[in-house]
């Protein structure tokens, strides 16, 4: 159930919309997830790989894999002044070039030192946009029942799709069981995929750019509607600050049926189509006053 890909990742600097481009001009936005498994910094023939693995979420749901890096004895921070980068040098670098929307870093106790060291440079490098959760593996089931239970329905759909030069992760996929020599690359793939999901609110323009569309336009400003009260010494709770607090406008809709603008701290608030008056719409048995106001 593997299928392939080629194409391209692109970000928009203006936007922030990350998306993938394919040989023949399509594009699609995406969501960008890193996983990431740590290993020792060992030097023997037989010990694991750290993995970083990139994968972009489409509208569908689908799960391309952008990039990975698979290296055998990497420390956790680089040598200054040696060309040597640690993983987390690899973790920034990575944030830099896909701005993921979450690293799902595996914790076990050999790993505790890279998220002490992920938050001590974080403060030396002065930036704080990386976002991490630390994923423990859980003792309930064995590694390979958990891989199988995060990817087995994406590959049963044909979701997951691949570059056909990622010769490891494939070698991974195919060799999957009992025998399988590393299964690295393949773990990566199933962190990344742990809190996955698609793009959403997305929408292209005419000229064909993409935009981030905003689902609530132009919301009540309720810091200026608090400010308000109380420089009449109300409290939100009274006058207009209740029914909107409630949810109910003067003509007796509900704030989740209409998108009000932004009044700008006025003393009315303009429906389109909808009459308005000063007076406070109140329900039937409606009580704006919690118990014990005076």
């Amino acid at each position: 159930h593997i299928k392939y890909w080629s194409g391209n990742f692109y970000k928009d600097e203006d936007t922030g919309i990350k998306y993938i481009k394919t040989p023949e001009g399509d594009e699609k936005p995406i969501n960008v997830f890193v996983g990431v498994d740590p290993a020792t910094d060992s030097m023997r023939r037989d010990s694991d790989f750290s993995v970083l693995l990139a994968i972009g979420i489409d509208g569908d749901n689908n799960c391309y894999v952008l990039d990975y890096l698979r290296k055998r004895s990497l420390s956790v921070l680089g040598i200054p002044g040696e060309d040597k980068k640690g993983i987390v040098d690899y973790i920034f670098e990575y944030n830099r070039l896909y701005d993921p929307s979450l690293f799902c870093v595996e914790d076990t106790t050999m790993s505790k030192p890279v998220f002490q060291a992920i938050n001590a440079e974080m403060r030396r490098r002065n930036d704080f946009t990386i976002k991490y959760t630390a994923e423990k593996p859980g003792n309930r089931m064995s590694k390979r029942d958990r891989i199988q239970e995060i990817l087995a329905q994406r590959f049963a759909i044909g979701g997951v799709h691949l570059k056909k030069d990622q010769y490891d992760l494939q070698r991974e996929i195919m060799t999957f069981g009992p025998r399988m020599g590393h299964d690295d690359t393949i773990d990566a793939l199933a962190y990344a995929c742990k809190y996955a999901h698609p793009a959403k609110s997305l929408k292209k323009k005419k000229d064909g750019t993409w935009y981030k569309h905003n689902l609530i336009k132009n919301p009540v400003d309720l810091r200026s509607q608090r400010s308000r009260a109380k420089g009449q010494g109300q409290s939100l709770n009274s006058s207009l600050g209740a029914p909107l607090a409630a949810g109910y406008f003067s003509n007796g809709r509900s704030n989740r049926d209409v998108n009000p603008i932004d009044t700008g701290g006025a003393s009315q608030i303009d429906i389109p189509g909808e009459g308005f008056t000063d007076e406070a719409y109140q329900p039937p048995n409606f009580n704006p006053c919690p118990p014990g106001y005076t």
